[in-house]
């Protein structure tokens, strides 16, 4: 009997440590697979996401930097996007214009830009609490209506007498930005800085005649056009404010419809590049 007990002890004793040492290995092999999959996910080199082709660095992406990469030069964005086509760059309290490629790769042009300008630019949408990584239209058209009301609220017309012409629009965007007063040209050429800023979609200042402040008779204008998707909308901050018309809005009109064909006849146009 006392025989059986002792036996039936020691099985017991065995079928334990068994089952402890299994369980061990279980949780050692599963350890291991964390630890594998774990490695495998960290991020490295250039991954396309919604917003663009990004880059990380052991698993850290990089945004907000000029980069070099393999022997060539990109700019990552604030939410990481790698910037084609021409992007303004701040470098302490210089700035430079720089000019992409297709693929994000410098392509060894550049161009000084004003740096107060700049600078009264980004306070502006910064004051407007503007996000630095817009990625949808959505954001961008919400955007550019907080920068629309703030040019409308804040500018205020001032005549002056110079001829507005290609490569001017800057000069008179920093000048309505910082005094806050200008006439059409000014008020289209700095609500165009801060859009293209702001966005970076295609904008221009376009100049011409137009009917805005009187539907009898044309005169001299200058208004901001800004293609989103495939279409260019009209914004005018100038109109807005001063035109006594009802029957015309201001604010990203198709500029093919018929309506706005009759208000504006372009003579030329400018695009913005920062």
């Amino acid at each position: 009997m006392k025989k059986r007990r002792v036996s039936r002890l020691f099985l017991t004793i065995a079928m334990l440590i068994c089952l402890t040492l299994g369980a061990g290995s279980v949780q050692a092999a599963t350890t291991q697979t964390t630890s594998t999959v774990t490695r495998a996910t960290v991020k490295n080199g250039w991954i396309k996401e919604s917003a663009g082709w990004c880059y990380y660095v052991k698993g850290k992406k990089i945004v907000s930097q000029l980069r070099k990469i393999n022997g060539a030069t990109y700019y990552l964005g604030a939410n990481g996007a790698r910037k084609t086509g021409w992007y303004t760059v701040r470098s302490g309290n210089s700035y430079k214009s720089m000019q992409f490629a297709y693929d994000g790769k410098y392509t060894g042009k550049s161009k000084a830009v004003n740096a107060n300008m700049m600078k009264k630019a980004d306070a502006v949408i910064a004051s407007q609490k503007i996000s630095t990584c817009l990625t949808t239209d959505a954001q961008k058209k919400d955007a550019l209506y907080k920068l629309y009301t703030y040019a409308k609220k804040n500018y205020t017309y001032r005549r002056v007498m110079e001829q507005f012409g290609r490569g001017k629009s800057l000069s008179y965007a920093q000048k309505t930005m910082i005094n806050k007063t200008g006439n059409c040209y000014g008020f289209a050429s700095s609500f165009a800085v801060l859009a293209k800023r702001a966005t970076g979609l295609p904008v221009r200042v376009c100049w011409g005649t137009s009917t805005a402040f009187d539907k009898n008779r044309s005169q001299a204008h200058g208004w901001t056009e800004i293609k989103i998707g495939n279409r260019w909308y009209i914004f005018d901050t100038n109109a807005a404010k001063y035109s006594t018309r009802k029957d015309v809005k201001w604010y990203m009109q198709n500029s093919s419809s018929a309506t706005m064909k009759k208000v504006y006849k372009k003579t030329a146009y400018e695009e913005i590049l920062l």
